[in-house]
Parts: structure tokens; sequence; C-alpha cells
């Protein structure tokens, strides 16, 4: 089947389509005259596009991707957590109930100077760890909850090996190639490739047969390594169901 375009284009359902042409071509107006097609005709889609996950160090990889949420549960299951009456909110730099009072989980005090803007330093109360240090001794395989956070995605993915819920997502995010990101790595730090293919990890983790997925640029950057494996998993999309465009 294929999507009838009114400008007398189609887009070929269940296929991986490509949008091709010099600069100034009139690739985005495409992408969205296209776009605007799919919401009069109701039809789902997914634009995933290079913007940031988050602006604030409490956006990262783990947090946006949900990966978070479940390493929190584990830590919650423990034996000591439940001893000390730990509840999952505790292992959160976000809640009060486990985080440094200090840089109220943020890891860094913030200065205003009068001419030189904001100046970060690292708090020197938990020394950057983000949390009381009650929360940092409950270890799950020898590791705090810090130390996991510390953990690049490939190294998370062989230490929750055992834990389908958490390696789902992880798995998905080192077949693209962001392995090396730490599960905790600032959203701030992260490129504009890195933050689509995160965005491309959490949707490809809820796929949904039948729906439309976008992308602008989505190998602008890349080594061409990457570019193999990730054209490789949006044919793999595509022969789910899925239809896919992409533009260069």
């Amino acid at each position: 089947g294929a999507y009838k375009l009114n400008f007398g284009s189609e887009i070929i359902s269940g296929k991986l389509n490509a949008v091709c042409g010099r600069s100034s071509a009139g690739k985005k107006d495409f992408l969205n005259s296209y776009i605007k097609e799919l919401e009069e005709k109701s039809i789902t889609y997914e634009k995933i596009d290079r913007s940031p996950i988050g602006r604030t160090s409490r956006s990262n990889p783990a947090t946006y991707t949900g990966v978070f949420d479940k390493i929190r549960d584990l830590f919650a299951a423990t034996d000591e957590a439940k001893k000390r009456g730990f509840s999952k909110s505790h292992f959160s730099f976000n809640g009060e109930a486990g985080r440094c009072p200090k840089c109220e989980g943020g890891g860094v005090i913030e200065t205003g100077m009068k001419f030189m803007g904001s100046v970060e330093t690292v708090c020197d109360k938990c020394n950057g760890k983000r949390f009381i240090d009650e929360v940092l001794e409950v270890k799950v395989e020898g590791l705090s909850i810090y130390d996991v956070l510390n953990l690049t995605v490939s190294q998370a993915l062989d230490f929750f090996k055992e834990n389908k819920l958490i390696t789902k997502t992880l798995d998905i995010m080192a077949r693209l190639g962001i392995g090396y990101l730490l599960l905790g790595q600032p959203s701030s730090t992260l490129s504009g490739g890195e933050a689509q293919r995160i965005k491309l990890a959490l949707w490809l983790s809820k796929i949904k047969e039948n729906s439309v997925l976008i992308f602008e640029e989505p190998t602008a950057g890349l080594h061409p390594a990457d570019i193999e494996k990730f054209v490789g998993i949006l044919k793999s999309v595509a022969k789910s169901g899925v239809t896919v465009l992409a533009s260069d």
C-alpha cells in the first residue's frame, strides 16, 4: 500500500522511504506537507528530531527512557532498603526523601556571577553524588545508585543482564551505536544525533505497527559504521509494518 499525497508523491507503507536532494531543494517542506496530511487523515505518526531530550542536569538517558524508574524499583526491593524503610522515592534525585539537601539532588551548586552568568561548582556536602550517605549505602551487586548512573549503556546492559525490563531499552540503545553514553549523562552534554537516537530507542521499546516514523537528517555526524547499523535498524522497523520516512 501507499499514502497518496495531495502534491503527487507517494510514501510506500511498511517500507523505508528516503527524501534526498540538494540543500534548499524543499525537503523540509515535503516533510511538513506529509505530516499535515497524516494529521488530516488521523494517521498515527512520530517525528524523531534532533532537539534535546531535556535542558537541565536532571534529565539524562536513564530518566528519559524510563530505565531509571525500573532501576529504582530494583534498589527499593533490596533487603537493605526495606530494613531502612527506604521507598522507591528515596532513590530519585528529584524527590526530597533521599537526595542531598544542599544541592537538592543536582550534584552541583549554581552561583550567579554578576558579569559572567552562572557558575557551577561540585556540591561539597555530597561531593557531586546527589544523594545522602544513607541512600548510597544501599547496594545492588556492590553498586550504589550513584555508581549505576555512572555506568555506560553497554556496561549497564551487562550489569543488568538478568533483568529484561531494564535491558530491553538498553539493548536498543547499544545497537543504535550509543552504548558509550553514561546512564546519568546530563542531556545538555548530548549532541543532536545522540538525543535523536535516545528518542528512537524509547519509541522502539514501545513500537506500534501501522504507524509512521519520520526523521530529519538521522545520520548527520555519524561514523560510517554507525550509519550502517542505524539504517539496518530502520529497515528492520519497516519490516515490522511501520512506515519510515527519512530525509538527508
